[in-house]
């Protein structure tokens, strides 16, 4: 049996990327246990305004403990979630993640290695979803929470039937009917809905004869070690993306202050920038029209 927690980070900003993680490892049942031990949970409890140390700390220990690497610079992060160097050329605020040496706040990166060894296939897999893409998949009529299914969908793809397997994902907004699109991830196998209520959607899914539990749950990050790890890890990607924008950005602009990139305040940062660079960069900047974020 394997064990995977799905979770997001930067569903609401305007600026940056949003990002998807998936953690898998053996399902062990001193693994909830050990992990709250090593300090995991939800993101938002974890990282504070303004320090990076306590989310980087458990994302770091985590990347490590699930993939055996440990990671050295901004730029093998996001390698590790499907991010080449090639994806952020011609943007000079994801440019030098090369030469960024992590980590960057934290003093001493805990060793994990006492907790359950994991031999699993991909234990660590994710996307970085920049505006680009989200603003093209809106010209095509998929809103962001589609986009956002449809990769949490790459995700819970990596079970091929060939060994039973639970997967916790945290609920997606709204959303609370998901049979469809998991019918379309395993054409041939059988997907059954268990609960499809306020808080929890449930199916189990059959191929091959192997089972794979999906649930998806409000608050799932909250009560389910490794989807909290999945959001410590999404949510320090996208700081670390974050501080290349801010960085770059505020070599441009004199005084121009930082941004977490959340609505009303990216609606101050675009302000501030002014129309010559806010236009220049268009749909590769702002989620959404820059004429919809000045009203």
């Amino acid at each position: 049996m394997i064990r995977s927690g799905i979770d997001e980070a930067g569903y609401g900003p305007l600026l940056g990327p949003l990002t998807v993680v998936r953690c898998t490892a053996q399902d062990d049942p001193r693994l909830q246990h050990l992990l709250t031990e090593c300090g995991v949970k939800d993101s938002k409890k974890v990282h504070k305004p303004g320090s990076l140390a306590g989310l980087e700390t458990i994302a770091l220990a985590g990347i490590t403990w699930l993939t055996g690497y440990t990671p050295t610079t901004m730029s093998d992060v996001f390698a590790l979630l499907g991010e080449a160097p090639e994806d952020r050329e011609g943007l000079p605020w994801m440019e030098g993640a090369e030469l960024q040496s992590v980590p960057i706040a934290a003093n001493n990166i805990p060793d994990w290695s006492h907790l359950p060894s994991v031999n699993v296939h991909s234990a660590l897999a994710g996307a970085i979803i920049h505006p680009c893409e989200i603003n093209e998949a809106a010209q095509t009529g998929r809103n962001k929470a589609t986009l956002e299914l449809e990769h949490v969908g790459q995700l819970l793809s990596f079970w091929q039937g060939n060994e039973n397997a639970i997967s916790i994902v945290d609920r997606l907004g709204g959303r609370r009917y998901y049979s469809e699109h998991l019918s379309s991830l395993w054409p041939t196998g059988t997907i059954t809905i268990i609960d499809e209520s306020k808080g929890t959607s449930r199916y189990s899914c059959t191929l091959n004869d192997q089972v794979h539990a999906i649930d998806f749950l409000v608050k799932a990050d909250a009560n389910h070690a490794l989807t909290a790890l999945a959001s410590c890890i999404a949510k320090y990607t996208r700081e670390l993306h974050m501080k290349l924008f801010n960085d770059w950005w505020s070599t441009q602009i004199r005084g121009l202050k930082p941004t977490a990139g959340y609505p009303q305040d990216a609606k101050r940062w675009i302000f501030q920038i002014g129309e010559g660079f806010s236009g220049a960069w268009k749909e590769d900047l702002v989620r959404g029209s820059l004429k919809q974020q000045s009203n």
